[in-house]
């Protein structure tokens, strides 16, 4: 289930840059009024609070989910399915505070 909202979130997240044609800004240039800019805004901010495991278990599973098996040379099965089950509780609830 914390997939399938991490999936949504994400899709939104690609959607709001495209419509907003975002590149890099800085958080004194958000237009809180645009729902695209705010939108983007909160998934980044979310990402952000997250450490540095957890980061690179959102960032390969869920917005560049190239490479399959990316995690088997970094961590054991059990460990990456831990990781990944905190990093995703994580990033909703840091989310959804912001957002």
């Amino acid at each position: 289930m914390n997939s399938n909202l991490i999936k949504d979130i994400v899709k939104a997240y690609f959607i709001s840059k495209k419509q907003c044609n975002i590149m890099a800004f800085s958080s004194d240039d958000i237009d809180y009024s645009n729902p695209y800019y705010k939108y983007y805004h909160d998934v980044e901010k979310a990402f952000d609070r997250l450490n540095d495991d957890e980061k690179l278990v959102i960032n390969n599973d869920y917005f560049f989910n190239d490479y399959y098996g990316w995690w088997k040379y970094l961590f054991t099965e059990r460990a990456y399915l831990s990781l990944k089950k905190r990093a995703e509780k994580h990033f909703l609830r840091y989310f959804y505070e912001i957002h």
